[in-house]
């Protein structure tokens, strides 16, 4: 059965509505056990995907962000965790441990 273009465009606008942030992380991550990302700059897309999708409700706060990332990500791939990762240098020099999701990553060009 082939749907219309428009009947497609109007069913994603109502998954966006139904459910933001799978639809963030399917735009915009990649699911991968041995992936991590800092937990602002998660913060800091999606909240910028959110504002472009034109989304009225705010995104969700931070504990029930952990709670709904869990569900979608699976329970045996994602975690919260403190590292010491690269992209967090600090005037002291060295790696600053920051607070990160494990199990996922934003998208990066490469990946389109």
């Amino acid at each position: 059965l082939l749907r219309p273009a428009r009947g497609e465009e109007e069913r994603g606008e109502i998954e966006t509505l139904l459910d933001p942030l799978a639809q963030f992380l399917e735009e915009e991550c990649v699911i991968d056990p041995r992936a991590l990302v800092p937990k602002h700059e998660f913060r800091q897309r999606l909240t910028h995907w959110w504002e472009n999708k034109g989304i009225t409700m705010s995104p969700p706060p931070e504990n029930r962000l952990t709670i709904q990332l869990r569900r979608h990500v699976g329970r045996a791939t994602f975690k919260e965790s403190k590292r010491r990762i690269p992209s967090a240098k600090w005037a002291g020099g060295g790696n600053r441990p920051t607070h990160v999701y494990e199990g996922l990553r934003l998208r990066v060009e490469e990946d389109e």
